[in-house]
């Protein structure tokens, strides 16, 4: 399917959302919902819909890049305040309600707007309504998910080389952050985890200058930015002769994220998901060692939709792409994490990253 066809598919999802919730109008300022409905990825832009007509909003900085990318909105340029367009398109159009995304305006900003348009359409705060769409892949994000998740992995392979006793966590991210742009990422998607053996029992370490030594585990949590999309994958190091606790916590963890991956299928609840991977977990005595949530969405945003915890209750759909990652934490001595990437299927679930060591 052409780009413009996944735009203009996702732009009839919003409008029926639109109806839906009784609006007139919608404006959106997210960044990564912006990107989403454009097809583009974008920065200190707006969206706004009134019925079959859309605009794209943006100031001299992004204009040219705008219309050159941005096929089948009415791009306008922002010359320093943004209310007065928005008044004169909604007060000539005779707005009655315009739908604002809530978490994306400060209170600041909302005063602002709502006396800007004082006499005309009156906000309405609206919450997650691009979020839920984007929850729901389409082939083109696919893709894009994919081809990040293969750079990722190209590095994850080349890593086997770079992490060896005398190197530090610093130098294993700086070699990280080169070799994904050479393999043809944008960035990283967040800031990458080095961390090597008692910091590996921190969730989210912090990279440090600490020498890695023999005999220790390392966790690597690392992804990239390919067209906008991003990956998140964790892998595991051991170096020289790893203790029996840490290899027995390797293959607990990595039979409680198989345990979750059969489970997917479009349908299930989220929390069994989450479930299933924390009871096995459980069974070994080590219900306090797993603080976190099985996973959660990926895409134009690291973590976005689906969350995958024991307190969704929603279900699985075909589309939805999300991580499943495991783990147990032994403060101060070590901890274990295995996370994969997948996608719900119409029939089951694809793992994106396939049967890569880890």
């Amino acid at each position: 399917m052409p780009s413009d066809k996944f735009s203009r598919k996702r732009l009839h999802n919003l409008r029926e959302a639109i109806s839906e919730h009784g609006l007139d109008a919608f404006l959106i300022g997210n960044p990564s919902n912006v990107s989403y409905l454009a097809n583009y990825k974008c920065s200190d832009s707006y969206i706004l819909i009134l019925g079959k007509e859309k605009f794209f909003l943006t100031d001299f900085r992004y204009v040219e890049e705008a219309r050159s990318h941005i096929k089948g909105f009415n791009i306008i340029e922002i010359k320093g305040n943004l209310l007065p367009i928005l008044k004169s398109i909604t007060k000539a159009r005779k707005i009655k309600k315009l739908g604002f995304e809530s978490r994306n305006l400060t209170c600041f900003e909302y005063k602002k707007l709502n006396s800007a348009l004082s006499g005309g359409a009156k906000l309405i705060h609206t919450e997650f309504i691009v979020e839920k769409l984007r929850a729901i892949k389409d082939a083109g994000e696919i893709a894009k998910i994919k081809s990040a998740v293969k750079i990722t992995l190209d590095t994850f392979s080349l890593l086997k080389k770079i992490i060896k006793p005398g190197v530090s966590e610093l130098d294993v991210s700086a070699e990280i952050n080169r070799i994904i742009r050479i393999k043809g990422a944008s960035a990283c998607a967040f800031e990458v985890i080095v961390a090597s053996g008692p910091n590996s029992s921190m969730p989210h370490a912090k990279v440090s200058r600490r020498i890695i030594r023999d005999n220790e585990p390392v966790l690597v949590d690392m992804g990239v930015e390919f067209c906008g999309y991003k990956s998140d994958l964790t892998r595991m190091y051991f170096l020289g002769k790893m203790p029996h606790k840490v290899l027995k916590a390797t293959e607990v963890v990595f039979a409680a994220k198989e345990e979750a991956i059969s489970k997917l299928t479009p349908g299930v609840p989220i929390n069994e998901i989450d479930r299933a991977a924390r009871i096995y977990i459980e069974s070994f005595g080590w219900s306090d060692k797993f603080g976190h949530g099985l996973g959660h969405g990926v895409g134009l945003d690291v973590h976005e939709d689906p969350p995958i915890n024991r307190k969704n209750t929603s279900y699985l759909k075909a589309g939805m792409v999300f991580t499943i990652e495991p783990a147990v934490y032994f403060p101060g001595k070590f901890g274990i994490r295995l996370e994969d990437m997948v996608v719900i299927t119409k029939n089951g679930a694809e793992v994106f990253d396939g049967a890569i060591n880890q």
